[in-house]
């Protein structure tokens, strides 16, 4: 019984693991999107942590920000608004599919420790 519990628990981790990578990739690919405008722009220049200290300007507790109106700048470009708002959703996408993916593995160690 906690065997066919275990193996269920584990494919659900895969599954939900494998959709995980899926979307960090794509985010990814946002970013470099999104950086390749702004350099373009100039707003930030050919190093890569001007476009973290860019990000962390603007959102203070990273991914895990309410609030991402500050995300946006008044001078900003309709093609760099739309990246943006594309990496908001793939950002809060990515953090609740985390989020099942942690609960699925303290479930997982719950159940091999508590056999």
């Amino acid at each position: 019984m906690s065997q066919g519990i275990f193996l269920v628990l584990f494919l659900i981790f895969i599954i939900l693991f494998v959709w995980l990578l899926k979307i960090y990739f794509s985010a990814m690919k946002i970013s470099l999107k999104l950086n390749k405008k702004l350099k373009e722009t100039g707003k930030i220049s050919e190093k890569y942590f001007d476009s973290i200290n860019y990000t962390k300007m603007r959102l203070p507790w990273g991914s895990f920000s309410k609030n991402y109106d500050n995300f946006y700048d008044e001078d900003d470009t309709e093609k760099i608004k739309e990246i943006k708002s594309l990496a908001i959703l793939t950002i809060k996408k990515f953090n609740k599919i985390l989020i099942f993916v942690l609960l699925d593995v303290f479930i997982l160690i719950l159940v091999v420790f508590l056999r």
